[in-house]
């Protein structure tokens, strides 16, 4: 994976993990989330655990983590 990749995911996560915190959105989130995360692409961009804490649980659900 490239630095901009990295990059580019730990900015994606951060941008999913505050529609949860901000605005209590979880769907939306959720759904944001799905169209371009998996857990295994969170922990190969080394993502925030911060933003890993709310992401993990809608990136792990119904076989999500197809990383």
């Amino acid at each position: 994976m490239t630095k901009c990749e990295k990059e580019f995911i730990r900015g994606y996560s951060c941008a999913s993990a505050a529609i949860i915190r901000l605005h209590d959105e979880e769907t939306i989130a959720r759904d944001v989330a799905h169209e371009g995360l998996s857990l295994q692409l969170c922990i190969d961009a080394e993502v925030e655990e911060f933003d890993m804490e709310v992401l993990r649980p809608i990136l792990t659900e119904k076989g999500k983590d197809n990383g």
